[in-house]
């Protein structure tokens, strides 16, 4: 089953509350509540396109793929790669672990990181 998992990127992008988030944004809350408990069915694509250019990502960022069998067979379908697997916190997070002294370091790799694109 593919579903909508919207949540993990609006974390990813430093947001705490996404349902809070997804309302500053003018969706109502019946739609917020929907779309971050994988209980939206489906989405045109004018507001997909909406959602990836708000959060700055694509449509394979919003969406995961749940196998229904976890069998290697399921697992080597081209859809694994929309697995989401493990915790995606927000990276600031992420960066509380790094000593000061390389925090300019891990700047200057995300600077680049963000040229790529």
């Amino acid at each position: 089953m593919i579903k909508l998992n919207i949540e993990r990127m609006i974390r990813m992008r430093g947001h705490t509350n996404p349902l809070q988030y997804l309302q500053k944004q003018g969706y109502p809350y019946r739609t917020c509540h929907s779309m971050l408990k994988g209980s939206f069915t489906q989405i045109q694509f004018s507001k997909l396109e909406y959602l990836c250019r708000l959060l700055r990502c694509t449509p394979n960022d919003l969406l995961e793929w749940v196998p229904r069998d976890e069998t290697p067979e399921e697992l080597s379908q081209p859809l694994a790669k929309l697995l989401r697997r493990g915790s995606y916190g927000p990276l600031v997070g992420a960066i509380q672990g790094i000593p000061p002294e390389k925090l300019d370091q891990a700047l200057e790799l995300l600077k680049k990181l963000g040229k790529e694109e």
